[in-house]
């Protein structure tokens, strides 16, 4: 009998767990739009009542935490998106440090978007003379790279030595090769330090400087809507169409060369694009570039 009325409680029950995850849900769906509707002075009383002080000091510190939530609230606040870390709360050193730039090279696209979204120079650039745009396609950030160039930034912009955000996006995008990666290094100076230096995860948040599933061929596709340059060349001459040869990624290429890359083009050792897909014995490319 007790069996029976149990049995016969269990779909009543099922559908008041449901029912609770559903309002669960919408509760977190509403707390965020609240959240992106709140008024400067709304979000430094949230922020009071979370017992966080609103000033300069009190926002670097929280970036370092990688506190995200705290972060938007700030920027919803008023709080400056272009702040540079004259306490060097971020940086740890005598150096002061962009804010926004820091967020960006240590992986946090989030944090970073809400920084493009409360009006942050998007053409700014880190003492590596890395824009954020730069970062976000090395590292295959896809979300961010839309934000950045919605906000307008320069997708041509370059490195001393030549190196765009589409040469990132196409010899990184997420997953770089080592091999490659020390072929870039010829033409972005100090890379291997940068990606070194970004692969350690900062206190509270921070991820891994190369995100194994980053769609780097979406992020390629981007770059070239927004009016990136497929037959840019390095200061060694290497171009993009080259740049994923050697990472052996024949549907980038395929992208590339539907795009208007242009195979016969040669770097300073004379190679083309094809000549380095034979040397390499990637006959699939070769048909292609053929």
């Amino acid at each position: 009998m007790k069996r029976c009325v149990w049995l016969m409680a269990l779909p009543v029950m099922l559908a008041l767990v449901c029912c609770g995850q559903k309002g669960e849900q919408l509760s977190l769906t509403e707390a965020q739009k609240d959240e992106e509707n709140l008024t400067p002075e709304q979000a430094r009383k949230r922020l009071q009542d979370m017992g966080i002080e609103y000033s300069e000091y009190s926002f670097l510190f929280r970036i370092r935490e990688g506190r995200t939530t705290a972060v938007k609230l700030f920027l919803k606040a008023g709080m400056n998106p272009n702040i540079v870390d004259t306490h060097h709360i971020l940086s740890g050193s005598s150096g002061s440090t962009s804010a926004f730039m820091d967020v960006v090279s240590t992986g946090r696209p989030d944090m970073a978007i809400a920084f493009v979204e409360a009006g942050a120079d998007v053409n700014a650039r880190d003492t590596s003379r890395f824009t954020a745009l730069m970062h976000a396609a090395l590292r295959g950030e896809p979300k961010l790279v839309d934000a950045l160039i919605n906000a307008g930034a320069d997708v041509n912009a370059a490195v001393g030595s030549g190196s765009t955000a589409l040469i990132l996006a196409v010899g990184g995008g997420g997953n770089p090769d080592s091999a490659l990666v020390d072929m870039m290094l010829k033409s972005v100076g100090n890379l291997k330090e940068s990606l070194d230096e970004n692969a350690r995860p900062r206190q509270g948040g921070g991820t891994s400087a190369i995100p194994e599933s980053a769609p780097a061929q979406e992020l390629v596709k981007a770059l070239i809507r927004a009016g990136a340059d497929v037959n840019v060349q390095t200061a060694h001459g290497d171009t993009p169409l080259m740049y994923s040869v050697h990472s052996g990624r024949a549907e980038m290429v395929k992208i590339l060369l539907e795009n208007g890359a242009d195979a016969d083009l040669k770097n300073m050792s004379g190679e083309t694009a094809l000549m380095v897909a034979q040397r390499k014995g990637r006959a699939d490319i070769v048909e292609l570039l053929k």
